[in-house]
């Protein structure tokens, strides 16, 4: 015996009214200058037939991020949906306040913050504890009758502007407050 009991729930043959997917940001391409504070930035038109409504989000580099964010830009207004220091524990983080619902022709962003102060080497992306890597995992939900996967993430690399209404004060600072308990409690500010 394995310890593990598994039993099935009522199976139905209804299809559900919400299903849930996973739009990601990466950058494949950036390279980070030895002794910097640089930006990785990608942005893209979102070309999904369907609103998404983001509800979770997770951050992910390696030992140089220090902040991952990510915006929706719609009809030339920013809005955050998301932000963390991706040095805090790999999970999905709710998304608390307005909700962001991103529909076809919205531009959206992401940016990773990279410190080199202390490394002597350039270091690029890729898969290995030497290189780097800049996600953006956002998880969402979509009227299940109309779920497809015809965008599923922003992989180009393109420099970008937030507004100042809409940047972070500290892109390097610690975000998250992680309690014995493991509440999660945020300071969100904006990103620049």
């Amino acid at each position: 015996s394995s310890g593990i009991n598994a039993e099935y729930g009522i199976v139905t043959e209804e299809q559900p009214a919400r299903m849930a997917g996973i739009y990601l940001f990466a950058d494949g391409s950036t390279v980070i200058p030895p002794h910097s504070i640089i930006n990785a930035d990608l942005s893209c038109e979102f070309k999904g037939k369907n609103t998404i409504e983001p509800f979770a989000y997770r951050t992910h580099t390696h030992t140089l991020g220090r902040r991952v964010s990510a915006w929706r830009e719609r009809e030339g207004k920013w809005d955050l949906i998301g932000t963390g220091d991706p040095r805090k524990p790999q999970m999905f983080y709710l998304i608390e306040g307005v909700k962001t619902p991103i529909s076809e022709g919205d531009m959206v962003h992401a940016r990773c913050v990279f410190d080199s102060s202390d490394r002597d080497t350039r270091t690029t992306m890729g898969s290995t504890g030497k290189d780097e890597m800049c996600n953006f995992y956002l998880m969402y939900s979509v009227n299940a009758s109309l779920f497809s996967y015809n965008d599923d993430g922003c992989y180009q690399n393109k420099r970008f502007t937030v507004p100042r209404y809409a940047r972070i004060t500290d892109p390097l600072a610690n975000l998250y407050e992680v309690s014995s308990n493991w509440s999660l409690s945020t300071a969100i500010g904006q990103v620049g």
